[in-house]
């Protein structure tokens, strides 16, 4: 988890840098679908910490082009622009606690 948050946060430059070059709407559709594809072979690398270290990685460096795209900038008016930021985190944060939430309910019994 830590390396993805530490390339989450190096290729912040990179992020911003590209959407300038490529545009907004092109970048989010292919690392949407990079991400969905990767989540769906995620469980391919249970034996390997190595290999799901790797997939975490580029997941989170894919999410990060997704969730802070600047597409509500584009469209949301300057005056709400606070609320826009705050509802984002909000459902970044709640979907954490879910997530949480889904895989201790999940794995409760595995323990015993």
């Amino acid at each position: 988890m830590f390396y993805a948050i530490l390339s989450a946060i190096l290729s912040s430059v990179v992020v911003g840098f590209t959407y300038d070059l490529y545009g907004r709407k092109v970048l989010i559709l292919i690392n949407f679908l990079t991400m969905a594809v990767l989540v769906a072979i995620t469980p391919l690398t249970a034996p390997s910490i190595a290999w799901l270290t790797v997939v975490r990685v580029i997941i989170q460096v894919n999410y990060h082009y997704v969730a802070n795209n600047p597409l509500g900038v584009d469209y949301v008016k300057a005056v709400s622009r606070g609320r826009l930021t705050a509802y984002q985190n909000t459902g970044l944060i709640l979907g954490e606690l879910f997530t949480f939430l889904v895989l201790f309910t999940v794995t409760k019994g595995m323990s015993e």
